[in-house]
């Protein structure tokens, strides 16, 4: 289990019996840590980062030594920002906030967009596959105002969104 530190730019790793594992200090351009889970195979970890003012909002996948130099990035506008193989969030889009996301069994990720309100899905290479709510004034899809967190249930194949007021919608992922 994998705990961001949003000021300190650090991960914090963790048994399932609560033990401290590591400490991963973040590149100086993956600011303002979010939200991280442990993602492929490869030792990846994918965070979702980025603060009031910074270049970098987006979904990364980084080493465990802390660098995104070797990961696959999204970036908030179509040309890329930074880090290696840069792509688009939400198929062309820009991203305001990937606040946080989930990994599937299969490494799919779903990236939450809470200043967008959307929900999108991403193969496990981080390109994008395709949509899975609507933005606007009230996301029609989710009907949720401030979406705020994701849960995974991988056996049910059920996403639940979590809206800071209190209200949750479960998507059918399969």
């Amino acid at each position: 289990m994998w705990v961001s530190c949003f000021v300190r730019q650090k991960l914090k790793e963790f048994s399932a019996h609560g033990q401290a594992l590591r400490i991963v200090s973040l590149h100086p351009d993956i600011s303002y840590p979010w939200h991280a889970v442990e993602f492929a195979a490869g030792g990846r970890v994918l965070v979702c980062h980025g603060g009031v003012g910074a270049d970098g909002r987006r979904v990364v996948a980084v080493g465990k030594d802390g660098r995104g130099s070797a990961a696959y990035a999204l970036s908030k506008s179509a040309g890329g920002g930074g880090g290696a193989a840069a792509v688009s969030l939400c198929g062309g889009g820009h991203t305001s906030s990937p606040l946080h996301a989930v990994v599937d069994a299969d490494q799919f990720v779903v990236v939450l967009d809470c200043d967008q309100r959307t929900l999108t899905l991403l193969d496990p290479e981080l390109g994008f596959v395709r949509q899975l709510g609507g933005g606007g004034e009230d996301s029609p899809a989710l009907r949720l105002k401030d979406p705020r967190r994701l849960c995974l249930d991988n056996d049910n194949h059920l996403l639940y969104v979590g809206d800071g007021s209190g209200g949750v919608a479960v998507i059918q992922l399969k």
